[in-house]
């Protein structure tokens, strides 16, 4: 598959990434080394994409890989195109809705907050529910990615250089 096929496929799956408020919706990637010049080039238009659909005052950093390990160093899984690491948190169902009610901004926002149903209405009545650092971040939440131990990490996301496509 061309790349142009699949980058916003892999841009949107990054984005379980480390997001701080900053201004205008901005992805800031970088690149290791190995990373083709036309594959950045895709990813970058893929982005610019993603940046001129949404709006929120955010930035998300990501750092691509073309390489046949993931970030933590382990062969990247046999038949994967990509793979994206990024930390989970967990909290109560009607804390995140409270942040999501007080991260409303838009026309879409306030309708999207107004149809969450209560916890009591759903099929399994969560009483918890798991969410990226980035979904934290996004309604305000302090959801920093720790899979560093030198830091907050900046996900990842490792391009395998072996997958083919069919």
């Amino acid at each position: 598959m061309p790349h142009h096929r699949l980058i916003p496929a892999l841009v949107a799956c990054a984005l379980g990434a480390q997001i701080a408020y900053a201004g205008p919706f901005t992805i800031s990637a970088t690149f290791d080394s190995g990373a083709p010049t036309a594959l950045q080039a895709d990813i970058n238009a893929a982005i610019s994409i993603y940046q001129s659909t949404f709006t929120d005052p955010i930035t998300v950093s990501i750092f691509f890989r073309y390489a046949t390990t993931s970030a933590g160093g382990s062969a990247v899984s046999s038949g994967l195109l990509a793979q994206s690491n990024y930390e989970f948190y967990s909290g109560t169902y009607s804390s995140f809705v409270t942040s999501l009610t007080t991260d409303r901004k838009s026309t879409n926002d306030f309708l999207a907050v107004s149809n969450i149903p209560a916890a009591s209405a759903l099929p399994n009545n969560p009483v918890r529910m798991d969410y990226t650092s980035a979904n934290g971040r996004a309604v305000g939440r302090n959801t920093p990615g720790n899979m560093n131990a030198a830091g907050p990490l900046v996900p990842v996301l490792a391009m395998s250089t072996t997958a083919s496509s069919p």
